[in-house]
């Protein structure tokens, strides 16, 4: 059962109060900025300027402010947790407010490249002879402690091989935050060996893996300290930008800095966590600020609002507004409501997500529906007499997996997909997530607002899956007995509810992807649908938007 504080719900916390595994524990980290200084008395003058503006280069610049890491913030953070299913972002409770830690926050405040990594991407380059100079392993990746032992005799080395030296420190210090006995991963250390296939990859999703991986493995039993990996400090600058006061009183800011990771001196002042947000609260009636720049989407729209100088707003903004701005900004009631466009990206996006090489969801054989086929579907339902249907060629298609274009997987139902996901719109002004069993013929319904349509109606706003579904199998399916059974469709009622409407698209939304996931619904409420609500919005911008840009 979720933890409460008043109406608020929140996911149960991963530790109980006082129980927690870490609490005497020391906490260990690999990110030694000190280490960086060997690596600029022996790589060169001219190199080391070249590394500073590297992808990574932001590592230099956070060693150069004579920054102090807190453990103390840190590990406050961490005994904090709350119990979440997924595996790639932390929550933790300050009080009774709940901070999230993701990928995005993470390329806010460091700056560094957070991009999708590119799944089509084929590349590779010779490394062996480079890696037999260096005394490597060349079917491994180097080890910190191998890089330094090279030291000595790398100044009269040209200068390409002195900087791929200095990039592979960087990785392996600032990136992965590994121990200096343990191997930097072989296909990104070759990537120091091309410098356009170095500056264009994702260097701040590999950190933020190796940081949240190794927070998620963490384990406990007979040890007396713990170790984390990746870049720890923006953990800890996060911690400072997220709480207002703390930063302050602890941080030491600085102004004008080009990313919030070198905003911050940090402080060896120890802090008294209960004082601190007993203070605050007492002060300003809150503890926590939502810390979320997110500065691709909003230059975009700041870009795009520029553009008509008669006021009027260019619909691809509008777009991100409706799913951005906070609910009390809203100038109408039904203002954030998602629309047909929302609900479609979303979809696109899960979709592409299920078709990379290393698919985030629990199973292969599922598909996602594009939302305009849906409603194209719906419409040809209410065309139809409703006893007999001519299907048009686009659903055979679609049950061969080659329709719509971008919709594609090649996956034919029942012989490679089981499960069909879709967004329905139901009653004019509501959406409910739909999971169609194929073997089964069961459709599930997930409704957030289960008091806006009568079991009866949502009886009748599912007919036209229940009843062309068994035609289309008729006509696809080669050996099925041909026969006119519904669908039948069951609806789920305990599932966490949209309390205050508004949200249900949201709500929609996240039932799909968690249940694409294999995730239960713990912890979805109103008290997080801002956050959700800017990650949607960046997640549709970066793996939608962009991407549509460039093909």
């Amino acid at each position: 059962m979720a933890s409460s504080s008043g109406n608020r719900k929140y996911p149960p916390r991963l530790y109980e109060i006082g129980k927690t595994p870490i609490q005497n524990r020391n906490m260990n980290h690999s990110c030694f900025l000190s280490n960086i200084q060997t690596v600029e008395e022996n790589v060169g003058a001219d190199v080391w300027s070249e590394l500073r503006e590297s992808a990574v280069g932001v590592i230099i610049k956070l060693k150069e402010l004579d920054y102090t890491w807190s453990a103390k913030c840190v590990h406050y953070f961490l005994v904090n947790q709350l119990a979440v299913a997924s595996s790639y972002e932390i929550w933790s409770l300050l009080v009774d407010q709940p901070m999230r830690f993701s990928l995005y926050e993470f390329g806010d405040i460091t700056g560094l490249n957070c991009d999708p990594f590119d799944t089509h991407e084929q590349w590779d380059v010779g490394h062996e002879d480079f890696w037999v100079e260096m005394k490597v392993p060349i079917s491994k990746g180097p080890k910190l402690n191998e890089l330094q032992a090279l030291f000595p005799i790398i100044r009269n080395w040209p200068r390409e091989k002195r900087l791929m030296v200095g990039l592979l420190c960087l990785l392996s210090i600032g990136i992965f935050g590994i121990s200096s006995n343990s191997r930097i991963p072989l296909h990104c250390a070759k990537r120091v060996m091309d410098a356009t296939a170095f500056q264009r990859y994702p260097w701040g999703r590999v950190g933020f893996t190796s940081l949240v991986d190794s927070i998620k493995v963490l384990t406990y039993v007979g040890k007396k300290s713990y170790t984390l990996r990746g870049c720890v400090h923006a953990l800890a600058i996060w911690i400072y930008e997220s709480v207002p006061g703390l930063g302050e009183i602890y941080g030491q800011q600085i102004d004008g800095a080009e990313v919030p990771l070198l905003s911050w001196h940090g402080s060896r002042q120890r802090i008294n966590f209960l004082n601190f947000c007993a203070q605050e609260k007492q002060q300003h009636q809150k503890v926590l600020r939502i810390f979320i720049q997110f500065p691709k989407v909003l230059d975009f729209i700041k870009s795009d609002l520029e553009k008509d100088e008669s006021g009027f707003a260019d619909r691809s903004a509008e777009f991100y507004v409706k799913l951005i701005i906070p609910r009390e900004a809203w100038p109408t009631k039904r203002y954030g409501w998602l629309h047909d466009s929302h609900m479609a990206a979303e979809m696109l996006m899960f979709h592409r997500r299920s078709m990379q090489s290393k698919s985030p969801y629990s199973s292969p054989r599922i598909a996602f529906l594009d939302r305009w086929f849906v409603q194209s579907w719906v419409n040809d339902y209410k065309k139809s007499d409703q006893t007999t249907y001519e299907l048009a060629d686009r659903y055979s298609m679609a049950f061969n997996g080659e329709y719509p274009e971008q919709f594609v997987t090649g996956k034919k139902w029942l012989a490679d997909v089981d499960t069909l996901f879709l967004c329905h719109h139901v009653n004019g002004d509501h959406w409910v997530a739909l999971r169609i069993d194929l073997v089964k013929e069961v459709i599930h319904v997930y409704d957030s607002i289960p008091s806006m349509v009568t079991d009866k109606k949502m009886h009748e706003e599912c007919r036209p899956f229940t009843k062309m579904l068994p035609a289309l199998l008729n006509k696809m399916v080669d050996g099925r007995t041909k026969r006119d059974k519904q669908f039948t469709n069951r609806r789920h009622k305990k599932i966490p509810k949209n309390e205050d409407p508004g949200d249900c698209g949201v709500y929609t939304l996240k039932y799909i992807e968690c249940l694409a996931l294999g995730y239960n619904f713990e912890g979805l409420s109103n008290q997080i649908m801002p956050a959700l609500r800017l990650k949607m919005g960046v997640e549709i911008y970066e793996e939608v938007a962009m991407e549509d840009k460039e093909v």
